[in-house]
């Protein structure tokens, strides 16, 4: 299944900022700081793929990161060891 949407331009946008935030449950995306704000299922998500039709487009940064386990020990969250 594709899931898509469209986001509007404003006049001064210069620069499109897109986060995507993945785990086991829920994939997020937001654009723009949330001017347009989609969440499916992760189980859908198998790859990411972002385009344009109005003309060239040219990536600037991406950074990735890992997430760790959302499970933790009162010991780690009262900091004894």
């Amino acid at each position: 299944m594709l899931y898509a949407d469209q986001l509007p331009l404003l006049p001064d946008d210069t620069h499109l900022s897109l986060r995507i935030f993945l785990d086991g449950t829920v994939a997020e995306a937001y654009w723009q700081g949330g001017r347009v704000a989609m969440t499916i299922p992760s189980s859908a998500v198998d790859s990411v793929s972002i385009s344009t039709d109005a003309g060239a487009a040219q990536l600037i940064n991406a950074t990735s990161w890992s997430m760790g386990s959302v499970y933790t020990t009162v010991e780690d969250v009262l900091g004894r060891a």
